[in-house]
Formats: C-alpha cells, sequence, structure tokens
C-alpha cells in the first residue's frame, strides 16, 4: 500500500493524481489523500493504516522543507517516505517505491 499526498500549501492536485496513477498501474494498493494536507494528518495516517511507502508530491518550493520534514517523521516512525520534486519522473518514483519495499 502507497500513501500519496502533497503538504500543506502545496494546492497542485496533478502531481498527486498522477504518481497515484503510476503507482496504481504497477500493481500498488493507493491511498490517494490529494493535496494541502496537514503535516500532522499524513503523519497520523500511516500509523494508523498499513503503509508499505509514503509518496510525497513536491512541486511548490516554499513548502519543499515542510515536505521533507513529514518524510524525516514517518522514516523514523518506521514508514519509508519518498519525496518528489519538479524533474522527477513517474519511472523514478515507481524505483523509489519498490526499492522502499527492499529496505
Amino acid at each position: 500500500t502507497a500513501m500519496v499526498a502533497a503538504v500543506s500549501g502545496d494546492h497542485h492536485s496533478l502531481p498527486t493524481t498522477m504518481a497515484a496513477v503510476a503507482l496504481r498501474e504497477d500493481g500498488w494498493h493507493v491511498e490517494h489523500l490529494g493535496c494541502d494536507m496537514p503535516p500532522d494528518e499524513l503523519v497520523r495516517f500511516c500509523a494508523e493504516h498499513p503503509v508499505s511507502v509514503a509518496v510525497i508530491t513536491s512541486t511548490n518550493p516554499d513548502v519543499a522543507e515542510r515536505a521533507n520534514d513529514v518524510a524525516s517523521r514517518l522514516n523514523a516512525a518506521g514508514t519509508p517516505a519518498i519525496v518528489g520534486a519538479p524533474g522527477n519522473t513517474l519511472e523514478d518514483l515507481i524505483e523509489q517505491a519498490r526499492a522502499a519495499l527492499r529496505r
């Protein structure tokens, strides 16, 4: 199971949708929470649900640090987290998600 979202302040829903579709096409069960999600809600969701990898998209440079902070919190809590960024491809995402399962 992959959780896909963008943190508060990132209002672009297309990247989360594209990530969710790509992961589903690769055979993942996806919990698509969408954009502009409060960091505490994302951490709580992953703590309360069986999430194999958290995918956080980041299209707004103003919230990139917040996205990385959420990923650090998730990793520390035992949920592997990937932060996407402009320029990353969907193929990169699939590779990173698969690698997270092997950790």
